[in-house]
């Protein structure tokens, strides 16, 4: 019968590769832990976004705190406008259009107007803006933090407006704009200004940390298993070598 290549290795390398699996357990399984702490946080802002769905919305400040109803009263920037590319709904191809705000005491808000369709990518449209003051209602939405730029960071103040982006970047977006790089407000349907509302979503809901926290998990368990197979091949090799 052919010996498991574990029983060829000398004293010194088992236990190198034994405190490397045993390493790689408590890796994977404060991974695991991170996902699922991460899960709760997901969950405390589910939360917080239905408590607000169900508020009266309050004039907005400088101070509002996100995951709320607000009513803000001012004039969109009619000059700038960012159309976030690859976003879907039903199949169909469109963008997110994101509008500066400018409020009555001369705050600028980053305005999420909505959904619109865009099926050529070469010919990029713009939706009209109101021209006049409207006082709009929304939900204030912290900045949830982007991925890889794909491109998007190259945009200049000098780049020709709209601006096509491919991921709705809160910081730069602000910086092009003049506006808050830290919140944006999601309009709600109705609203002057807006357009077709989609589902608000999370960039990675709660159910997908906890199916990554149960991946890290399973291979913190195969990391102890291999430990426990290695450790009784090597008193096994010993137990023979002494008879």
């Amino acid at each position: 019968m052919k010996r498991l290549y574990v029983n060829t290795l000398p004293a010194s390398s088992v236990i190198v590769v034994g405190l490397l699996l045993l390493a790689c357990c408590a890796l994977f399984a404060s991974l695991g832990a991170w996902q699922l702490s991460r899960a709760d946080d997901k969950r405390s802002i589910e939360a917080q976004l239905q408590a607000s769905l169900t508020k009266a919305a309050e004039d907005w400040h400088v101070r509002t705190a996100t995951f709320t109803r607000v009513r803000v009263q001012g004039r969109f920037d009619a000059e700038r406008m960012f159309l976030i590319d690859n976003r879907t709904r039903l199949g169909e191809p469109g963008v997110q259009v994101v509008q500066p705000f400018e409020t009555k005491d001369g705050q600028r808000l980053l305005v999420d107007r909505g959904w619109m369709p865009n099926p050529n990518r070469q010919s990029m449209r713009a939706p009209s803006t109101p021209k006049s003051e409207i006082e709009i209602i929304g939900l204030l939405l912290p900045d949830f933090g982007v991925g890889p730029r794909l491109g998007d960071a190259h945009s200049t103040a000098d780049d020709p407006w709209p601006r096509l982006l491919q991921q709705l970047d809160l910081e730069r977006m602000g910086e092009l704009a003049d506006a808050r790089r830290t919140s944006i407000l999601r309009l709600r349907g109705g609203e002057p200004g807006a357009l077709i509302a989609q589902p608000f979503e999370l960039p990675m809901g709660a159910d997908r940390h906890f199916g990554y926290a149960v991946q890290w998990f399973a291979l913190a368990l195969t990391s102890i298993i291999l430990t426990l197979i290695l450790a009784y091949r090597t008193r096994r090799k010993r137990t023979e070598s002494r008879g």
